[in-house]
């Protein structure tokens, strides 16, 4: 493997694409998609920036390039980092084109920035628009929404696998199964629930106290999506001030407080997180005011 691993570094030094979007959609590819060793992901880093400008990428290439830089800046190979002047090109190109980018592209930008440590004023508000637009985060179906309508019309136009979740018997949602028939009860698109992860993971990161998206990502929760991604999603949003908002006392923030601290109690997120860190989390949306 390390024999390959060196080999493909060097191929991707010598080819010249003709598009820097694929330079950097490839790079993307090799460190999100490949356990490349420190010394080889140094070179793929040192060596994408020479092969591409980020004054000419088009919305793909600026999400490729965003991801890389946040996968580079995490786990940082031998030394080799992500610099002041690469991040402000990157923030330059995005006050430009962030009107321009997709649900699925903003989510991914958005969580991108949060991780390299930007602030919310360099990135999350160029963002917020185009996600109040577009993104299926902060569009979430009706419960008697169609799936197969929902797939004929992807937002952005693009042309994606929707994969479906749909919702058994039981109350929650316990079993959930993936490509099934869709039924009239509930169908969560696999891609709209990794963009509301996504979202929240980086307001989370931002410490963004958005009160209209965070009401809006918290319809989420009272889907029947997996248990994993409702311990996710609400230890997220409470994070971010959804709990506080919600122990105002009005009956609807009552009976959303209600559904939250009875899920979060429930079996099947027990079995997922524990009945310690299930209690804490019910404990976060506690009515009880100060």
């Amino acid at each position: 493997p390390t024999y390959f691993e060196r080999e493909l570094v060097f191929a991707f030094k010598l080819e010249k694409p003709p598009w820097e979007d694929r330079t950097w959609c490839r790079t993307l590819a090799l460190l999100a998609g490949s356990k490349l060793e420190a010394t080889c992901r140094a070179e793929l880093w040192q060596a994408a920036p020479a092969a591409a400008t980020l004054k000419e990428l088009s919305s793909e290439g600026l999400v490729a390039a965003f991801r890389c830089a946040a996968n580079i800046h995490q786990d940082p190979p031998g030394g080799v980092g992500v610099t002041d002047g690469f991040v402000e090109t990157l923030c330059q190109r995005l006050a430009s084109q962030a009107q321009w980018l997709d649900g699925w592209q903003a989510t991914h930008v958005a969580r991108s920035a949060a991780a390299l440590g930007l602030s919310p004023g360099r990135s999350y508000d160029y963002l917020r628009a185009t996600l109040l637009r577009c993104s299926r985060a902060l569009n979430p179906p009706s419960a008697a929404a169609s799936g197969a309508a929902e797939r004929a019309a992807p937002r952005g136009g693009r042309a994606r696998n929707w994969g479906t979740l749909t919702r058994k018997a039981d109350r929650w949602g316990t079993a959930l199964e993936a490509n099934s028939e869709d039924t009239e009860n509930s169908v969560i698109s696999r891609d709209a629930l990794a963009e509301v992860e996504r979202l929240a993971c980086a307001l989370k990161t931002f410490d963004a106290h958005d009160a209209e998206v965070r009401a809006l990502l918290a319809q989420w929760l009272l889907r029947p999506i997996p248990a994993a991604s409702f311990v996710r999603l609400s230890a997220d949003l409470a994070s971010v001030g959804l709990a506080a908002a919600y122990t105002e006392g009005s009956q609807a923030a009552a009976a959303m407080l209600l559904q939250i601290r009875s899920r979060a109690r429930s079996a099947e997120v027990v079995a997922v997180v524990g009945d310690e860190a299930s209690k804490a989390l019910a404990d976060a949306y506690s009515a009880k005011k100060k």
